[in-house]
């Protein structure tokens, strides 16, 4: 499972309903979870590449469009890390430039979302040009956070800004 991540709280939420889902019999296993932050406030995936158990204070966030997950610092890091680290999972970051390519991929796909839900499609993109989920992987889910209709100027921005930049 691929989610995008400011604070937190939705890969938690994720690991701890699985893990139910686990001990109650109703699923075989709790799925990989990977936690997907803008580069401008990775302070999770910065904590996951540097295997430490605490990530620490953005010092000098950038802007982002992803504003749903623009966090300093989790409230609840410690447990994030440890969530993902219990279920095999990992912490990366994605530019600007992702964010917004993977939105406009969404849109031409038919997806009205916010460019946070984007995130996690950047991610997914990244991982497997790393070779970290393969092609033919059975089953991906990418975690959609929100619909457009929060964001339409964000979204036109990010658009002709991705047009620019492709062509």
């Amino acid at each position: 499972m691929i989610v995008p991540c400011g604070h937190g709280s939705l890969v938690l939420g994720v690991h701890r309903a699985f893990m139910s889902l686990s001990m109650g019999g109703a699923v075989s296993h709790v799925p990989r979870i990977l936690a997907v932050q803008s580069e401008a406030y990775s302070s999770v995936a910065r904590a996951w590449a540097d295997h430490i158990d605490e990530p620490a204070p953005v010092a000098e966030p950038g802007g982002t469009i992803a504003e749903g997950i623009a966090t300093r610092l989790p409230l609840r890091g410690r447990d994030v890390l440890a969530a993902l680290r219990a279920s095999g999972g990992a912490a990366v970051s994605v530019s600007e430039g992702e964010i917004r390519r993977a939105l406009v991929r969404l849109l031409r796909l038919g997806f009205y979302v916010e460019p946070t839900a984007a995130v996690g499609v950047a991610g997914l993109e990244l991982l497997r040009l790393r070779n970290e989920i393969p092609r033919e992987a059975s089953r991906v889910v990418v975690v959609l956070t929100g619909n457009g209709l929060k964001a339409g100027r964000r979204i036109v921005d990010a658009v002709e800004t991705a047009s620019e930049v492709q062509g």
